[in-house]
Formats: C-alpha cells, sequence, structure tokens
C-alpha cells in the first residue's frame, strides 16, 4: 500500500513540475523531497527503482489483461443468431418456413424433390434440405450444405480451415473421430456440424 502511496505522489510531482503549475498546499519541492526520503528511509525492503519497476510491471499485467480479454470475444455470439445463415447477401433463419428458406437457396428451376415431399435437393446436392411435419405443418428439420458461398452468422462456410471453425465457435460441444471428422456445436433452437476433410467439406443445421 505504501509503495503505491509512493508512486502516485511521485507522479504527481512530476507531472506538476512538467506543466509549470505550483504544486498545492506545498510550497517547496524540496518538503516532497523530504517526505519521500522519510518514508524510503522507513522502510529498507524497497528503493525508488523497484518502485518504478512494480510501476512498470503493473503496467504490463493490464496489457495482458485486454489480450486475454480480444482472445475471448473471438467465440463470442455474432450480431445475427447462429440458427441463420448467409447466401447471396440474403440472411435466411433454420426456423423461417420452408418456402422462405427454399426461396432463398434456390429457385423453382433448380429445386427437386422426392416422392413423399420431404426432402429437397438444390442443384442436385449442392444443398440438401430434409423437412419435419408437425400437425401439418412443414418445417426444416435438416439442411446440409456443400455451396462454399453460404456463410454460417460466424463467417465460417464449406472450404474454411478447423482453425477458422474453432476461432469462431471454440471448443465444440462434441467431437467425431470415427469415419469423418466432424465437429458439432449445440445452441439453444439449432445445431450445427461442420464436417472436415482437411477444410470444411459439408455443413449441417439441425433443428433442436
Amino acid at each position: 500500500m505504501k509503495k503505491k502511496m509512493m508512486i502516485c505522489l511521485m507522479a504527481s510531482v512530476m507531472m506538476f513540475t512538467l506543466v509549470g503549475c505550483e504544486v498545492p498546499e506545498i510550497e517547496e519541492l524540496s518538503d516532497i523531497g523530504e517526505m519521500i526520503e522519510s518514508e524510503l528511509s522507513s522502510d529498507s525492503d524497497f528503493s525508488i527503482e523497484e518502485l518504478f519497476e512494480e510501476s512498470s510491471a503493473e503496467g504490463s499485467s493490464d496489457e495482458m489483461t485486454e489480450e486475454e480479454s480480444a482472445a475471448e470475444a473471438t467465440s463470442e455470439e455474432p450480431m445475427v443468431p447462429d440458427n441463420s445463415f448467409e447466401y447471396n447477401g440474403k440472411t435466411v433463419s433454420v426456423n423461417d418456413d420452408i418456402d422462405t428458406i427454399l426461396s432463398v437457396i434456390g429457385t423453382e428451376e433448380n429445386q427437386t424433390g422426392d416422392e413423399s415431399g420431404n426432402i429437397y435437393y438444390i442443384d442436385t446436392d449442392r444443398m440438401v434440405l430434409f423437412t419435419e411435419e408437425v400437425d401439418g405443418v412443414k418445417s426444416l428439420g435438416q439442411l446440409t450444405i456443400h455451396d462454399e458461398n453460404v456463410k454460417t452468422a460466424r463467417g465460417i462456410s464449406v472450404g474454411s480451415t478447423e482453425e477458422e471453425v474453432r476461432a469462431a465457435y471454440g471448443e465444440p460441444s462434441s467431437e467425431t473421430m470415427e469415419g469423418s471428422h466432424i465437429l458439432n456445436y449445440d445452441f439453444e433452437d439449432c445445431g450445427i456440424t461442420f464436417a472436415l476433410d482437411e477444410k470444411v467439406v459439408a455443413i449441417t443445421y439441425f433443428k433442436q
């Protein structure tokens, strides 16, 4: 505590001296020198040099804290929710209705479906959308993406590296190494998996 008090006192003197101001309530700088000398003589464990070294070390510690905060910020939640993705400048959510999703990811000309009407293929397999039906209403159940033009809410796409995925999303909720390398991330209303073969080869959204 005494060290910090002395650092503040010395810094104040230097500041007033540099700007040419009169030090409040102390007429002579020699008085302050005597005060500092008196305080130092009462504590033989440190010197003026040590005071400045300690002050410098505290400053470095603060800088480390800022760097650590910046590193943690890389995996913070994005401005748009994780259940959304961007394609051709348009953003759509897995919670949107099927017609809205299909209007963004494809056109009537490149959409095909199976006989059940529950699977939609966009350009054969560029994207494959599986629907589920509840009370007669269809909603997205799963969407698998092989198109590198689709970007997740955190900027990841087919072709991104594993390092980029981990930097954007942090450690996965689960990871599979058998067969394919899969990173799985669970969110409140959706799940996202990244299939990797050196780089991301497929992104799949699941409705939770």
